[in-house]
């Protein structure tokens, strides 16, 4: 069991109840608005990779999504997912084996972790199992998106610095203009600053 059996089983212990009222008031980040604005970063970079950035690992022609993503590729003059050079394939796998499984894992946890909080965790009757948990999901929950924030950025700001460097126009040798260059940045940089924020709160 991960509590101790000898305590008294029909009421907290004084040091349980100082405990249940601090983590009821603990979020899992900074506050509840930052943990519900992250929950719907997860879903959207979730079908943003699964329906457009598999693409670059199995090629946009097996895509379902293709005709979404040629109308990108056009729009935005986004080279590396049309050329798929191997370095930015191999990001790709990372992103589709590490990252898809990530955000799974982030929308079940941040549900359980929220049920425990306010439906389970904070009546009189509470079980010391559902304390347990939210003692020791907090930390974990915290540092695999810290991991995720690290993974996430860096890989986009390598992207960011190729395409400043060697941006071309998709299928060509012409480079892309300043302006076409700093939109598909600007495209790419919310996965840097987003996921660096989770280091921060």
């Amino acid at each position: 069991m991960p509590y101790d059996t000898k305590l008294p089983v029909d009421r907290f212990t004084d040091e349980e109840i100082r405990e249940v009222a601090i983590l009821k008031e603990k979020t899992i980040l900074k506050n509840e608005f930052l943990d519900n604005l992250y929950y719907v970063f997860f879903i959207a970079h979730f079908f943003t990779s699964v329906f457009i950035d598999l693409s670059g690992l199995i090629g946009i022609e097996r895509m379902y999504t293709k005709n979404l993503i040629l109308s990108y590729i056009s729009k935005y003059n986004d080279f590396l997912l049309f050329e798929r050079p191997g370095w930015f394939r191999f990001l790709i796998l990372i992103e589709t084996i590490v990252q898809v499984p990530m955000f799974m894992w982030f929308f079940t946890i941040f549900n359980r972790y929220y049920d425990e909080k306010k439906r389970h965790c904070f009546t009189v009757v509470v079980k010391r199992e559902n304390l347990f948990r939210l003692k020791s999901w907090r930390p974990i929950i915290r540092k695999f998106l810290k991991l995720y924030a690290l993974l996430a950025s860096s890989t986009t700001a390598y992207c960011c610095y190729i395409i400043y460097t060697q941006g071309h126009y998709p299928g060509t040798s012409t480079p892309l203009t300043s302006e076409d260059t700093y939109k598909l940045i600007a495209l790419y940089s919310p996965m840097i600053y987003i996921p660096l924020g989770l280091l921060f709160f």
